[in-house]
This record gives C-alpha cells, structure tokens and sequence, in this order.
C-alpha cells in the first residue's frame, strides 16, 4: 500500500491515487496552511492596540505529500513507517513581533483515515507511542491503527508517534515568541500497524496546518509620579491590556482622585507637579475617555503606553488674624481675634501671614503660618507685649525695696520702699530709660507704668521733723506751732533722734511754748514745766486723774525753807526758785522748780512712779527706768547739760 500527499499554500483535496498492491495500502494527507496576522493586547496598565499592516508570515514547502506503503503479513498487522523521502517538509518564516502559533487541525471529529471504494478506515492511536511499541504492542491496542510523527511537539523536538488530530483536539506543533529571518524547519511523518484483513485501498484523510501570528501586545499603563499616597480610584484593570485589533482605543472614564487636588487629565511624555500648581506636560495630553491612537509604525513589542496624571491643585482660603495682648497685670489676650483679611492659597502650601504692630510693643513685627489642607486654615498672630526690666534702687536712707523684675511694656507694676527707722519716704525718681510715670511718686507704695526701655527708678528718705510728724498725724497748725497735748507715741517714733521742736501748751491764756527733743527714742522736753500758780487745770488736757487740779499760789522767790514736809510751804507753794536771789543770770538762772506735791497734782506718791502729773495730756514725769536709760545713755553729767538734751543743772529738793 502506497500513501502520499500534496502540501499547498491552502487546503487542497486528495488527488494522484495509485495502487500499489494487494497487501498494499496507499495514504493521501492533506496539510493546509491559514496565516492570520498577530492581534495586540493589554495589560495591567495598558489600554489599545495597533495592527501593524506589513506583518506576515512565509510557509514553503519542500513536499507537500507524506505517505507510507504497508504489506501486511501477519494477522496481528505490520507496522510501517514513512521515510524521509515521504515525509511532508515545510519551512517558516515571519517577521512579527511576537513569533507564531503553528498547529495541525483535523478536518473531522474521529481523525480516521477512510478507503473511498470500500468505506474501511484505519482508526487513529489513542496516545502517543514510539515506533517499537506501536509494532510490538497489543493487537487489540494497535492493530488497524495509524498515526502521525511531527518533528516538533509544542516547540520540543518529537519521536513518538502522535494520535491524528481531530476538528476538536489540534496538535500544537510549535509556539515562537520572535520575528525570525531564517526559516524553521519541519517534517511531518506517518505510522501504520495493518493486517491482512483489511481491503487493499487508498486510506485517506484531509488535515489542515494552521501558523497564526501571535498577538503583538501592548499596554496603556495610568501612573501617578507625584509619590502622593492619598492618590486612588485607578482605572482597573492597570496596566490595562489591549487584546483587540484596532488603531484607536477609547480611553477610561475613571478618574483618579487625590487629596487637594482635580484631576486634570493624562499626559503621554514628562509631567512636572508643582505643590502650589497645576501640572504641565511635555508631550500630549488625553482627557479622560478621549480617543488614544497608538502611533505609527508601531512601537518594538513590549514597551508600554504610559500615561501619567495631570492635576489641579485646589484653591482654599486662608483666614488671617491676630489678637494683642492686654495691658493689664494678668497680661490674658482677648477671646476672640481680630480678622485681618483672607488668601486664596494653593492646597500643601503655607499661608504666610505678616503684621507689624505699630506703636504697640516697640513696632514689633511677626509671622503667622499655617499649612492649607481641605478645609482650609487659620493664620493666627497673637502680639505680645515687649518685655524690659524694671530696676527698683534703694536711694538714702530706705532700709529695702521690692517691685523689681521683667515686665511687660504698659504694665502697671507694684513698687514698695520701706525707709530706714525714724526716716520718712520722700519720693520715687525714674534715673534711667524710657520716661514713664508713677501712680504718685511721693508714696512708698506705688505703681510704675512700664515704658519701652528698661528703666530704673530709685526711692529715697529724709529724717522725719516734728512739723513733718504732727501733718502727717493730721494736727492742724496755730500760728506754726503745734499742741503739746496733740503729741503722740506715733508722732515720736518717727521723729529722728536729736531732732527739736517747739511746742504750744494750750492750758493757759499766754499759751506758753516749750523746747522739745528727742533722745534714744524717746520724746522729752527740753524746757521746764512753767505753769502759774493758783490755777485750775483739767484732766481733758492735763494727765490728772482727777477730773481737775487747782495748783498752789507761787513762792515767787522766797528762800526760806523748811524741811518739814508738812510744812505750809512744801503743801501750799507751787514751785520755788531755786536761788534766794532774784537777780538771774547764767551762772545763777531764776529756774522754777515745782515741789513734788504740786507736780503730781496733789497726789504725791509715797514711792513707786507718778501716775497723775501736771504735765500737758500725752506727757508724763519719767519713770526711773526712763531716767536711768537717759543716764546711762549719757554717761556723764557734762554730757547731759549739752545738745541734744541740755540738761539744767538743779541740786535736788528733799523733805519740802
């Protein structure tokens, strides 16, 4: 049996039947060839396709016939194969992009091989097999079957015997992925295993051989290159790839989103984004859902159409405002601030806000920012006042100071000075910085209003007179003296030692004055006591305990004495000279001294201190003690008789 074949461009029937023998079968297969142009697609981030117009693919063939002659000569059949001579050979060649798929179809669903005169067929293999197995093997497997032998299985070289294709199950001779100039070779074989029973014939079949192009695949891949995270809302799938031949693809209509920012549109080159600008694009730019058209000719296979987003940077407002800080002692702000206008500011980017204060705290200038976000923001300046130092000084005489520190200009701050014991605050004086004022410069607790500089304020003291004394006491005046009884402890403490004064006692019609110091704190006078006698004086300017006292008529120079001390003249005489003579002079002074009766106003203790006297009310004899401290503070008799006390030199009077 003969079998043959013719191989054309394109599906050819059986022809050139010859018979060969008795035993003899003869084969015709048909091998045809489709070439079908390459189809691109998309990926990921890919989304048109261009057919390119000068892609083909080349088959030549060296043989368009295979066949193979069997003589049976065995009940369990012969096996024979084609030799190289009968083999079908064919090379291919394409310049496509992406290479060629080329398969073997069958032209029925069985793949058997059928005598047109008797109507016998030859079943095809149910499996792959190499040639001894396929001679050797079970009959019942084997035996009145035939297949086919490609060189090429799914691109690897092929021994075994394949079974026939069929219109559902192709066989995939080889896949290529590759333009190639020089042509890849192929050979197809067949294999019969035949027993005398079968009818002497041609057995044939038609089969097709299919090269396709594979599809040139390309992608529109959507980028964003701003590094921005909050970017979303892609078009899916991306890269997007186009498995559909065309020239122009309709873009997507989704939009990608990102925080701040409208979405412009899609750039095919180099997008630059400014943080406070739109995005510009140095090639062309794509709406989203406009028409792309890939170029032309087209681009090497696998290299992606990228396209980048375009953004708008969004508009907010950003409010400014600013508040000052209060001059009083607490220095708060306001609640609420003060608007000062607004900006339109692009979205990431700092609103700036300057304000010089004029006037307020030395012309202080001060920048506000803030970052715009969705919601835009505020710019908030909050103006303090300057802080100067303020240096509180202690001037003569002021024993210490407080009030000194950092403060705020326009503050109103507390400023005390404490003077030096029996001196008396003067004044506050401002001797450095920038003028400012007092609250009243002549108290020793104050306030000071702090100026634009630092500044330093000094306070002094002076020595406390008796006529500074008695005013502050609030004692009125008459004719520039005051009153022996408006004398108090008060006023005494803050007269400084050594000080003099002259004072008027309003007991009598002459209103006699009297010298008075003070010495180691305590006031004394420093003239003797010269009321007349014979007169009344009462407790409301007298320090009697009697509501009043009438004392003894004077001795007016007597100088005879006695020292009985219940003589008439120690109970009936006021006061003695204390010299028989009445010629007075500095050696001899015509002093009064009273008797101790009528200087205690009648009470005349028998021991103890004097505890009613006729001295002047808030005066009083001195106790021992006050006397002794006196003695002791002068420590002898020429230290008495001089300034300040200028003691009188007097003898002593005993026993009346």
């Amino acid at each position: 049996m003969g079998l043959n074949a013719n191989i054309h461009a394109f599906i050819k029937r059986a022809k050139n039947l010859r018979m060969l023998g008795s035993s003899a079968f003869c084969l015709l297969i048909l091998l045809s060839l489709l070439s079908i142009f390459p189809i691109a697609h998309h990926e990921d981030q890919a989304e048109a396709a261009y057919v390119p117009s000068v892609s083909n693919i080349t088959i030549t063939s060296a043989s368009n016939t295979a066949s193979v002659d069997v003589t049976p000569l065995s009940k369990d059949g012969t096996f024979a194969s084609s030799t190289a001579a009968s083999e079908v050979a064919f090379n291919v060649t394409t310049n496509n992009l992406t290479g060629y798929n080329l398969s073997l179809n069958g032209s029925d669903s069985t793949g058997s091989l059928i005598n047109n005169a008797t109507s016998d067929t030859l079943e095809t293999i149910t499996s792959a097999t190499d040639a001894n197995t396929f001679a050797t093997g079970a009959t019942s497997t084997y035996t009145d079957k035939w297949g086919i032998k490609p060189n090429k299985l799914n691109g690897a070289n092929n021994t075994n015997y394949l079974p026939a294709p069929t219109t559902t199950n192709a066989i995939t001779l080889d896949s290529t992925t590759t333009p190639n100039t020089t042509a890849n070779s192929y050979t197809i074989g067949l294999g019969a295993r035949v027993d005398y029973t079968k009818p002497n014939g041609t057995y044939t079949n038609t089969f097709t051989l299919i090269a396709v192009g594979n599809p040139v695949i390309y992608e529109i891949e959507y980028q964003d290159t701003t590094g921005d995270s909050s970017v979303t809302n892609f078009p899916s799938p991306n890269p997007d790839s186009i498995t559909t031949a065309m020239a122009d693809y309709t873009l997507s209509t989704t939009t990608p989103t990102r925080t701040g920012y409208s979405f412009a549109g899609w750039c095919e080159g180099t997008v630059t984004h400014t943080a406070s600008g739109n995005s510009t694009c140095s090639g062309t730019t794509y709406t989203a859902g406009a028409t792309y058209t890939f170029s032309s000719p087209y681009p090497t296979a696998g290299v992606n159409t990228t396209l980048k987003a375009m953004w708008n940077v969004n508009k907010y407002t950003c409010t400014k405002q600013y508040r000052l800080q209060n001059a009083n002692d607490n220095g708060s702000y306001p609640t609420t601030y003060t608007p000062d206008g607004t900006e339109q500011v692009a979205f990431g980017a700092t609103c700036t806000y300057d304000k010089t204060v004029t006037n307020y705290n030395g012309n202080n200038q001060m920048t506000g920012t803030c970052t715009i976000t969705t919601d835009g923001c505020t710019a908030s300046l909050s103006f303090p006042r300057n802080t100067y130092t303020l240096t509180v000084s202690k001037g003569s005489n002021i024993s210490s100071v407080s009030g000194g520190g950092t403060y705020r200009w326009g503050q109103s701050v507390s400023i005390s000075a404490t003077p030096t014991s029996t001196y008396r605050f003067s004044k506050w004086t401002q001797t450095a910085g920038t003028t400012s004022s007092f609250a009243n410069a002549n108290s020793a607790s104050t306030t000071f209003t702090m100026p634009t500089s630092d500044a330093t304020v000094s306070a002094a003291a002076v020595a406390v007179s008796f006529a500074t004394a008695y005013s502050e006491a609030g004692k009125s005046q008459d004719s520039s003296y005051y009153k022996m009884q408006d004398m108090t402890s008060s006023i005494c403490s803050k007269v400084t030692d050594g000080q003099t004064a002259t004072l008027r006692d309003r007991r009598t019609n002459e209103n006699r004055t009297y010298a008075v110091t003070k010495i180691s704190g305590t006031c004394w006078m420093a003239s003797n006591l010269n009321l007349p006698g014979n007169i009344t004086i009462y407790n409301t300017d007298s320090n009697i305990t009697a509501s009043s006292y009438k004392l003894p008529a004077s001795n007016n120079g007597s100088s005879s004495f006695t020292d009985d001390s219940s003589s008439s003249v120690y109970n009936s005489t006021a006061y003695v000279y204390n010299s028989g003579s009445t010629t007075c002079s500095s050696s001899s002074p015509c002093y009064s001294y009273y008797s101790y009766k009528a200087a205690t106003a009648g009470t005349d203790p028998s021991s103890g201190d004097a505890t009613s006297d006729i001295c002047p009310k808030g005066w009083r004899l001195p106790t021992v003690a006050e006397y002794d401290t006196l003695r002791l503070t002068y420590k002898t008799g020429s230290a008495l008789v001089v300034a300040p006390f200028n003691a009188v030199y007097t003898g002593y009077y005993r026993n009346g």
